[in-house]
């Protein structure tokens, strides 16, 4: 092997080393851990308080459900008993927006924001559409409030309480399994009602 050869091997090597730190770093560094200990998403709306319309298209029973899970939200305030985010739902166009799709197939539920750094201008919850929907707890469906109040949290800027393929053990969170953020989601049950990881998640990043 030639001296450029070997070279060229060697600068190769170098790149995949790179490249996996980046990966590993990036895997990292995705979730920001807050000073109480608490998690959340490296994004955040500015210019709190703040009005965002979220579009939806879904049947009335399924758009009322959406709408009671966006209130909750609401009906968290910050330390000085003022609104952060207010979420209203529309049809008229807009940066936000619930859809049902296989796009991020197969995940149940999934955010992904528009952002301009690390500024949130926009999100799109996707809903999986190949599996059945209820509202209210039915078997062998998903309650379409549990998710969306879930996925809500992620447009806000809240992380999940631990990650799915950890174990609960490895949650510094009580009510793990109760979270609203909670990774995990399951056919025929209801999971709305806030806990504190929930909502002070919440108002750390915003107060």
């Amino acid at each position: 092997i030639t001296e450029k050869v070997k070279k060229k091997i060697i600068l190769k090597h170098i790149i995949s080393i790179i490249i996996v730190l980046l990966g590993i770093m990036g895997y990292f560094t995705y979730y920001v851990k807050a000073e109480d200990g608490r998690l959340r998403l490296p994004v955040k709306w500015y210019n709190t308080p703040k009005n965002v319309f979220i579009r939806c298209n879904f049947p009335t029973n399924e758009r009322e459900a959406v709408r009671a899970a966006m209130q909750q939200w609401n009906k968290v305030y910050d330390t000085k008993g003022k609104s952060m985010i207010s979420l209203y739902l529309t049809t008229g166009a807009t940066d936000s927006s619930i859809i049902y799709s296989n796009y991020y197939m197969p995940k149940v539920g999934y955010t992904e924001h528009i952002l301009r750094g690390d500024e949130i201008l926009g999100a799109t919850i996707y809903l999986l559409s190949t599996e059945k929907w209820s509202v209210g707890a039915s078997s062998g469906c998903y309650d379409i409030q549990t998710v969306v109040l879930h996925e809500l949290g992620h447009m806000l800027g809240v992380a999940h309480c631990h990650e799915a393929e950890e174990e609960q053990s490895s949650c510094f969170s009580k009510t793990c399994k109760n979270n609203v953020m909670n990774p995990k989601v399951e056919q025929g049950k209801v999971r709305r009602t806030f806990q504190e990881y929930d909502t002070a998640s919440y108002i750390v990043i915003y107060d």
